[in-house]
């Protein structure tokens, strides 16, 4: 009977038994039996090879259906083991050629920056009277919050104006710091001088100072007030400057003055007149204000007062003096509170005898 036909008894008893099918090979009859009976194969030992189960001869010259293993966990050698080295111990990659040199040598720090100290105005204050004199002080010193131990090496402020609160600014003149401590590692200034203008903004302006290298730039070295320099470390003082104060008065003048004639004889009268005036959006006539006739004798220096006079509507006065000597006239206006002072044009009148 061949191998590869099933006979005709057999056909029929597996037809009775409701099966069909031809006749497996070995290997296909091994994958379909159970794993009941299989054998369960033991773990090898860590050092030990894992054993490959051998083949059958019937599988090794089959070359139409593979063999199927059965099933079982892979045990990894100790060679494909993961490592357990800490990361502590491991051992970092080597620097590439050429830049050991480099990793060797340690940075050098940076130099610090040199400190630029903010400044700053305390208390400054003007006062203007009326001849027209401006007088100004303040406090020139350290910011808050900088430390200080001694009086800051500062130099005098600059004095500006300006006819705008927020400028144009001209200088005025620069002032002198005193040495006396005040405000914060500061010194106090002050001075006086001529105003430029009847209403004018004032400020005191700092424009910085450099300090060398051999000075140092902390803010605590010893008082001073040298000008500004150029020191080649950087550091110094941060330009500052004070609030804009507002200083005026009304601007005054006396008009239309006049002597009655040009050369007057002995006993004879001499009379003189003109007008006060004061300016807002305009000059208007001041009444109510006291004028002083003035003279200066011929060959003298010095001027003198010979009458007061009231000024009545529109500003306006006159006066008729008796006995004049050779001098120069005028008047005056001394101002007040809230005006300049003024002096009308001088008009010389010699004395004649008849």
């Amino acid at each position: 009977m061949s191998r590869c036909r099933t006979s005709s008894a057999l056909a029929l008893v597996l037809a009775a038994a409701g099966l069909s099918g031809g006749l497996a090979t070995p290997a296909a009859m091994a994958a379909q039996r159970p794993a009941l009976h299989r054998p369960v194969p033991r773990p090898p030992a860590p050092d030990q090879p894992v054993p490959r189960p051998p083949e059958s001869p019937a599988a090794a010259s089959s070359t139409t259906v593979p063999a199927v293993a059965p099933a079982r966990t892979a045990t990894a050698s100790p060679s494909a083991l993961p490592s357990t080295t800490p990361p502590s111990t491991v051992v970092p990659a080597a620097a590439p050629a050429g830049a050991a040199g480099a990793a060797a040598a340690s940075p050098r720090p940076a130099p610090p920056a040199p400190a630029r100290i903010p400044t700053a105005f305390s208390g400054f204050s003007v006062t203007l009277d009326q001849y027209g004199h401006l007088g100004y002080s303040g406090c020139l010193g350290l910011a808050a919050g900088i430390p200080v131990t001694a009086p800051a090496q500062l130099s005098g402020p600059t004095i500006q104006y300006a006819a705008q609160p927020l400028g144009p600014w001209h200088t005025l003149t620069s002032a002198t710091l005193t040495r006396v401590p005040c405000g914060h590692g500061g010194q106090e200034f002050s001075g006086r001088t001529t105003a430029p203008l009847n209403l004018a903004y004032y400020r005191a302006y700092f424009p910085g100072r450099a300090l060398s290298s051999g000075t140092g730039s902390s803010g605590t070295g010893s008082s001073g007030t040298g000008s500004s320099g150029t020191g080649s470390s950087g550091g110094g003082y941060l330009a500052s400057v004070s609030p804009a104060v507002l200083a005026w008065k009304f601007a005054d003048r006396i008009t239309a003055f006049r002597v009655s004639a040009a050369s007057s004889g002995k006993r004879s009268g001499l009379t003189i007149r003109g007008t006060l005036q004061y300016y807002r959006y305009g000059w208007h006539g001041y009444r109510g204000q006291t004028v002083l006739a003035i003279l200066r004798p011929k060959g003298r220096d010095a001027w003198y007062w010979i009458q007061r006079l009231t000024t009545g509507p529109g500003g306006r006065f006159s006066v008729t003096l008796a006995d004049p000597l050779s001098a120069t006239w005028s008047a005056e206006y001394l101002g007040n509170s809230t005006h300049f002072a003024t002096v009308a044009a001088m008009m010389y009148v010699p004395l004649t005898t008849r």
